[in-house]
């Protein structure tokens, strides 16, 4: 949110980047489009790939009835209130322990994605679901010959997509 007060140069970028795991953090998903809709010259794309929020409803570490870990809910596709999260592991580092572990975090379906993208001014050029992720979002996961990891059988459950989007080159797409 704070990108136009830190970067000079509004209106005049051929690319806008968003990547892996950014959107999670934000709650005003509308705001975030209008920013990245800002940042874009006429004719100018956002490219997105992100976690799909159809996965991220499953937990495979959830507390089962009898007490011990295996696939559950983790939270509800259409939850609007923040996710409040208290887990100590760091991603990047499985043995590293957080300090500051609370974390607040949100669902945003792909409709609100794409409503919000829409209501900013951008047009949709693609969108495209895929069953392979760059980290083991699912302990069952397999790493497939290009490294990214994947369903172990056959893919039943997309788990990203990626979009396109342009500003300013006709209609709009709304959620």
């Amino acid at each position: 949110y704070d990108a136009p007060r830190a970067i000079p140069k509004p209106g005049g970028f051929d690319l806008v980047f968003v990547t892996w795991g950014a959107l999670c953090w934000l709650p005003d998903l509308a705001g975030w489009a209008r920013i990245v809709a800002g940042f874009l010259r006429h004719g100018g794309r956002l490219y997105l790939a992100e976690g799909h929020p159809a996965a991220l409803v499953f937990d495979d570490e959830a507390e089962t009835p009898d007490g011990k870990r295996g696939w559950g809910w983790f939270a509800p596709y259409f939850q609007r209130e923040a996710l409040v999260l208290d887990n100590p592991i760091d991603y990047a580092d499985p043995a590293a322990r957080l300090k500051n572990a609370c974390t607040h975090e949100w669902m945003h379906p792909l409709s609100e994605v794409l409503g919000a993208l829409g209501e900013a001014g951008l047009a949709l050029d693609w969108l495209h679901e895929h069953p392979r992720v760059t980290w083991q979002m699912f302990r069952c996961l397999v790493r497939d010959p290009d490294g990214l990891f994947t369903w172990p059988d056959r893919p039943w459950l997309p788990l990203a997509y990626s979009l396109s989007a342009r500003k300013g080159t006709g209609a709009s797409v709304r959620g």
